[in-house]
This record gives structure tokens, sequence and C-alpha cells, in this order.
């Protein structure tokens, strides 16, 4: 059975894919929706990209297998592309909706001010606050994922909405940057598609882990 781990996104649950575990085809698969370090409620801390993706890695240690199958939404695909180019034989299977590649320090500075005037309320449901999301953009700043793309030796296939224009490019470069990688674009999707379109979602992801499977 192959373990199959799903990476939230900044702001979102682990259990906002139950709408994708519920719909796992097969009992091929453990799947398990891992808190990225940093971000759980209770034990916010200081984020940091290589330190969330050594802790995904070590789930391969936890669940005592050589290699596992990736699902990553927003900053979940960060890290999840992380892991992959890190510990390339460690991941199989690489799935990511609304990637991003790089993160300039001036566009972080940016994001930190709008951050800084929204109340902690805007947060609250997601048990982070100002600071744990201030965190967040300062341990993605001056992150370039781009220039190891050759690395990945995942099967990886590279999810998008048809409206999710600002993510667009960067699926694009994982696509072209990856070998063997696909680019699925979900017609009348936003981003995060798992969210706005759970069932062509499903459609896509399954079909592609299966047929790794088969």
């Amino acid at each position: 059975m192959k373990l199959l781990v799903f990476v939230h996104g900044l702001g979102q649950l682990p259990q906002t894919w139950q709408d994708q575990v519920t719909a796992m085809p097969s009992d091929q698969f453990k799947a398990v929706a891992p808190w990225i370090k940093g971000l759980r409620p209770g034990k916010l801390g200081a984020f940091s990209v290589d330190a969330a993706a050594d802790e995904l890695l070590g789930l391969l240690n936890t669940y005592g297998v050589e290699s596992m199958a990736l699902v990553g939404s927003g900053l979940g695909a960060v890290v999840a592309l992380a892991a992959a180019e890190r510990s390339p034989d460690c991941v199989s299977d690489l799935v990511v909706e609304g990637v991003a590649l790089k993160y300039g320090r001036l566009a972080m500075g940016a994001q930190k001010a709008m951050i800084r005037a929204l109340p902690d309320a805007r947060w609250a449901a997601t048990g982070l606050n100002r600071t744990s999301v201030l965190s967040v953009l300062d341990g993605l700043a001056g992150i370039d994922l781009e220039r190891d793309l050759g690395s990945v030796r995942a099967r990886t296939l590279a999810i998008v909405g048809a409206h999710d224009s600002t993510q667009r490019p960067a699926s694009d470069a994982v696509a072209a940057g990856v070998p063997g990688a696909r680019l699925t674009v979900i017609p009348d999707a936003s981003d995060p598609v798992h969210l706005s379109a759970p069932e062509a979602f499903n459609a896509a992801l399954w079909g592609f882990l299966d047929a790794a499977a088969s």
C-alpha cells in the first residue's frame, strides 16, 4: 500500500482534503493529511520551507516506507515540491495545484504590509494569527524552486484552474521543467481547484495516481 500525503495550503485546514480522501477509488493508498510544520494550532512557530519539507519527508520513517506520493495545494504545493527536489528518490508521485516557484523579497514586503492591515480574526478559523502568517512570508522570501525542477524524479502533475491566471505561469514552468511532467487545466475552476471544482480535481488526481499504480 502506497503512502499518500495531502499537504494543505496557507489558510486551509488538513480537513479541506476530505472530499479527495472520500473519493479515493481503491485501498491501494494510505492517505494522511498532516499540518505543515509551524502552522499547527497551539504549536505555531517560525516557518521555513526547508524545515517543513524535511518534516514531510520524516513521514517515511513514521510509516516505515521508502517513498511516498505527495499532493499539495498553494503553500502545501511549495513544500511538497521542495521535498521532491531535496530527496528525489523519496517521492514517487507529485501533484501540485496553485503552485508558486519564486517569492521575491520586494513582493513579500508588499504582502506583509497587506497582512498587517488585516485583523487576527481573518485567520482565527485556521488557528493562525498575523504573526504566524508573517512568519510564513518571511520563510518564503527569496525562495526559488524553478532552478531545481530538473532534479525531480517523481511522476508529476500540475493542476491549475482555467481562471487562475496568477498560478498558470508557475504551473506551466513545472510541466516544462520537471522531466515527463503533465499539466491539467480544469475548466471553470478557480484557486484552490480542489475546493472550487472538487469532482473535476478528483477525476484528474485519481486518474493520474491510478495510472501510476497500474
